[in-house]
């Protein structure tokens, strides 16, 4: 069975950024989802970049994003780019880990103006870690997220996303176990 797991920046609790990126996993059929919330992480990470080495907790996490088949990360728009949480997970990661790991992008924010953020931050990161993001990303407002499961423009998007990560998912699978066969001949 393949599985997705959902890396969430989102802050609160219940996090509309988190219910994103579950409505997206829905969407992708027969596949298993873990999520990853990285505001349970804090200390791990700060730990972590202090030096004083990663934590149970925080490899626990790192091994769940390196054993999927995929992954979701979503993440609230804070001062037009993705949050410093964020940011304080990716700068702990070793950039080959996701390599050709398939990742829909997800963002929730005040308005449509912060839409191009998935495209002028995310991706640039998720290039550098040299994950191969698929076309769509997943932008919602607050009204947006009202309008969840209506049919309308959010829904299409989400179905979208969904349809090109499931396409992608075994493709990289096959490339990343062609790979680790070469590697061990």
């Amino acid at each position: 069975m393949s599985t997705i797991t959902i890396l969430s920046a989102g802050l609160s609790q219940p996090s509309s950024t988190l219910r994103l990126a579950e409505a997206i996993a829905a969407e992708v059929t027969g596949a298993q989802v873990t999520t990853v919330e990285i505001r349970e992480l804090l200390p791990a990470l700060a730990q972590a970049m202090a030096g004083e080495g990663i934590t149970p907790p925080l490899e626990q996490a790192i091994a769940k994003l390196v054993d999927a088949h995929a992954l979701i990360i979503a993440t609230p728009v804070m001062k037009a780019s993705y949050s410093g949480m964020l940011k304080l997970f990716f700068d702990v990661l070793d950039p080959s880990l996701l390599q050709a790991k398939p990742v829909v992008l997800a963002a929730t924010g005040g308005s449509g103006r912060h839409a191009l953020m998935l495209d002028h931050a995310m991706r640039p990161l998720l290039n550098f870690m040299r994950a191969t993001v698929v076309p769509t990303g997943v932008f919602a407002t607050g009204e947006d997220l009202a309008s969840l499961g209506t049919g309308g423009e959010l829904d299409t998007r989400i179905g979208r996303a969904a349809e090109e990560l499931g396409a992608l998912m075994p493709i990289c699978s096959a490339r990343a176990s062609a790979e680790v066969v070469s590697a061990d001949a």
